[in-house]
């Protein structure tokens, strides 16, 4: 049910501010499981989707496993930017701006700064 996807999500969030990785990982992992199968029948919670795709993303990139963040922060910029393109609100704009920001800062700690650049200008092009 959506109350208890909310639930492990809001747990893995509180795990993942006190640096408990493995258990927010796990939490996390589980609410978008069951977010993912919700979103099958009520597409209109893939915004939520979105927000456990970038816990993830910054789960993984405490624990330096950046391609494991790489990969969930630009599945959620890519849930976001068609949120985005369908709804256009400034929520949609802000959160699409987040998950750049985000996943520019991934790319920077690999060293990839052109790519991080490039993000952080569209972050900035799409929040204003």
């Amino acid at each position: 049910t959506e109350e208890v996807a909310w639930t492990l999500y809001n747990c893995a969030y509180v795990y993942r501010r006190l640096a408990v990785y493995p258990v927010a990982i796990t939490l996390q992992s589980a609410a978008l499981n069951m977010w993912t199968a919700l979103c099958d029948a009520k597409p209109a919670l893939e915004p939520t989707v979105a927000a456990c795709l970038n816990e993830l993303g910054c789960a993984f990139a405490a624990t330096h496993e950046l391609a494991k963040a790489l990969k969930h922060h630009q599945r959620a910029l890519d849930i976001r930017r068609k949120c985005l393109a369908s709804v256009g609100g400034r929520a949609e704009h802000e959160a699409a701006a987040s998950s750049m920001h985000r996943l520019a800062m991934v790319h920077l700690a690999k060293g990839n700064t052109a790519a991080a650049k490039k993000l952080c200008e569209e972050a900035l092009d799409t929040a204003g």
